[in-house]
């Protein structure tokens, strides 16, 4: 179908000024605003910049790098606060935690106080009734008629002084004070004490640790009777055993080896552990512990220096030779050697001695001394021997670490030892009930 145009009738000239222009207010849409636009299209000719104004109610622009930097700090902002928070909760459990811990661990040491007590006190009920079912009549030696003192004792076995601090005290004394058998007071002549058999001894030793058994089940306070007589009988009985040592042929070491329980010799087959329960059961404090340590350091150091003095000596009348030139010279030199050996052995004797009075007299009480001599019947321990289990229990050097150790010269340890020797002297008989320390705080 085709359209025929022209047949539309002519419209006159002068009608065309009444045509409507399709582009009129066209421009008002042209006009820039605070919305962006295509490039190229609302914006104004090159060369004129209109300016922008932002539209009522409109939002601001925000740049997005800066919104990314704000959003960072804030999230390290939180994360510092939650780490703060985190510290804080964590210091408060730990510092609970340690309370908490020490408040368990005191428990604990006073639980183990209590079971180390209640352990001792059921070792000397259980000594207590063998003790009672082995009670008999004690028979000691008659008084002689000899005035014989401690000094004379001493004297006799090369000793320039008395070591131990209370036989020092009763060095003029002849006889013996024993108030073992029901409190009745029996002299025994001084002289007579180194006379007295194993059985004869082990009788004397049995009665007593009966009634040092007796003093320590009453357990009535550290001021009652029972434990002024528990000093007393204490005293007595030590007393006797150092003037054992000192008259007997063999010294302490028959009674150690003695079962006082039957007055008979054994071999002292006594393992470890039997001088490690006796340790535990006198309950040492820390400075007693410390004492005791010390005290063994300075005993070996001193044995230490005697043997090597006496290895010098030897090895002096071994290498010297005698001919028949200047011979009154060189006997002379060998008697001043033997004379020197004799002193030198005299000193390591009166060092055992001091040792051993330092151990029982004052690092450790009245009542310690009772309940190690209750708790090992029927043996009499051998103070070195619980020393040393001590030491190895504590991981210290052994024994012959010390006497080769030269990290001290001579000289030094025969002071220091002499310094042990000054500390007996400030024993008395009023503080055989407390410890008397060795190393000054």
């Amino acid at each position: 179908m085709s359209i025929n145009f022209s047949n539309l009738p002519e419209l006159p000239a002068d009608d065309l000024t009444y045509a409507v222009d399709i582009f009129d207010g066209f421009d008002r849409f042209t006009e820039p605003t605070s919305i962006s636009a295509p490039h190229g299209f609302g914006q104004a000719p090159s060369g004129h910049q209109a300016p922008l104004e932002p539209v009522e109610g409109s939002v601001p622009e925000v740049s997005t790098s800066a919104g990314r930097a704000t959003t960072s700090d804030h999230r390290q902002h939180l994360n510092k606060l939650a780490q703060k928070r985190f510290r804080e909760r964590q210091r408060v459990r730990s510092c609970t935690l340690e309370a908490q811990l020490d408040q368990t661990s005191a428990q604990l040491r006073d639980l183990q106080d209590v079971q180390t007590r209640l352990k001792t006190r059921n070792i000397l009920l259980e000594k207590l009734v063998e003790l009672n079912k082995q009670a008999g009549p004690l028979s000691g030696p008659s008084v002689l008629p000899d005035n014989a003192t401690v000094t004379d004792l001493y004297k006799s076995r090369g000793f320039k002084a008395v070591p131990d601090p209370l036989l020092a005290m009763t060095r003029n004394v002849s006889a013996l004070n024993l108030t073992v058998r029901h409190d009745v007071a029996q002299l025994i002549p001084v002289q007579d004490v180194g006379k007295l058999s194993l059985r004869e001894f082990a009788k004397i030793y049995t009665a007593y640790t009966h009634q040092m058994a007796a003093c320590l089940a009453d357990d009535s306070g550290d001021d009652s009777p029972a434990m002024h007589r528990l000093q007393q009988l204490t005293d007595e009985c030590w007393t006797l055993i150092v003037i054992i040592g000192l008259t007997h042929v063999s010294g302490v070491k028959d009674l150690q080896d003695c079962n006082m329980g039957e007055g008979v010799a054994c071999p002292d087959a006594k393992q470890p552990e039997f001088y490690c329960a006796i340790m535990a059961t006198m309950q040492h404090s820390d400075p007693q512990i410390q004492d005791l340590l010390y005290l063994r350091q300075l005993f070996y150091g001193k044995l230490g220096q005697l043997a090597r003095e006496r290895t010098a000596l030897l090895s002096n009348m071994t290498c010297y030779k005698i001919d028949e030139s200047h011979i009154s010279d060189k006997v002379a030199q060998l008697t001043q050697w033997s004379e020197q050996l004799r002193e030198n052995a005299a000193e390591e004797h009166q060092s055992y001695k001091q040792f051993s009075s330092a151990f029982y007299r004052g690092i450790h009480t009245s009542k310690q001394l009772a309940v190690a001599q209750v708790c090992g019947f029927p043996w009499l321990p051998a103070v070195n021997k619980m020393l040393e289990a001590e030491a190895v229990r504590r991981g210290e050097p052994p024994m012959r670490i010390l006497l080769e150790d030269t990290t001290l010269d001579d000289l030094e340890n025969a002071a220091n030892w002499a310094d042990v020797a000054t500390y007996l002297t400030t024993i008395t008989f009023q503080g055989l009930n407390l410890h008397v320390p060795l190393i000054q705080r």
